[in-house]
Parts: C-alpha cells; sequence; structure tokens
C-alpha cells in the first residue's frame, strides 16, 4: 500500500477486550504496521441496549478496557 494512509476507527465495546487485541494483531500482520489506528473509547449504552435484552454491552467502557 505504498503512498497511501490507512486510518482504522475502532470503537471498544465492553467485554470484547479479546476481539480488540485480535483485530489489532490482524492490522498489523495482514495489513501493515504502519496502519493508524483511532481507538474509540467513547461508547455508551442507549435506550434500545436494556439488560433484558443485551447485557453483554449495558455498561459503560472499564478503565482497564481502554487502556489494556
Amino acid at each position: 500500500m505504498s503512498g497511501r494512509v490507512v486510518l482504522v476507527r475502532h470503537l471498544v465495546m465492553p467485554g470484547g477486550l479479546d476481539e480488540s487485541r485480535e483485530i489489532m494483531r490482524f492490522l498489523a500482520q495482514d495489513i501493515s504496521q504502519d496502519t493508524y489506528v483511532n481507538i474509540m473509547a467513547q461508547y455508551h449504552p442507549m435506550t434500545q441496549v436494556s439488560e433484558d435484552r443485551y447485557p453483554e454491552i449495558n455498561r459503560g467502557i472499564q478503565s482497564e478496557e481502554k487502556w489494556a
């Protein structure tokens, strides 16, 4: 990908630390180690994300998920 800049925006999801690590591994190994990554930790559940329907994402991001 010479001459091109790739920027990936990644939204960190609650409980998704393993998935985030796998995405970073994929980007570094399969795309390019020079890929720019914007890690977004501003996920906030809205009214449709109720505890009954989606308990796994019915919370904000914890600090250990932001900086792991």
